[in-house]
């Protein structure tokens, strides 16, 4: 995916956020950003913090899951929980 259609995606992705009240931060596209960078990867939210926080350690983990949540109600992505009870995103 190119850069352009990437920034296009998390920038449609926050406007969808935005319009149900949800806040724009550093903190959030950094994770859109990293949720469409893992492309059709399955991911968990650990994993996400940690490469969210490799370029924005103030990102805390707790950040994640709210945002992730928040992403969930929207429709922007999907949670599946495996066997395990840990949950991955898509």
């Amino acid at each position: 995916m190119s850069t352009r259609s990437a920034t296009e995606r998390v920038d449609r992705v926050l406007e969808r956020l935005r319009g149900h009240g949800g806040r724009m931060t550093t903190g959030r596209r950094a994770i859109v950003q990293a949720l469409i960078a893992a492309g059709d990867e399955h991911v968990t939210a650990d994993e996400l913090a940690a490469a969210v926080q490799a370029e924005h350690p103030h990102v805390h983990l707790s950040t994640v899951y709210r945002t992730l949540d928040a992403l969930e109600v929207i429709g922007a992505v999907d949670r599946v929980t495996a066997g395990t009870g840990s949950s991955v995103y898509h």
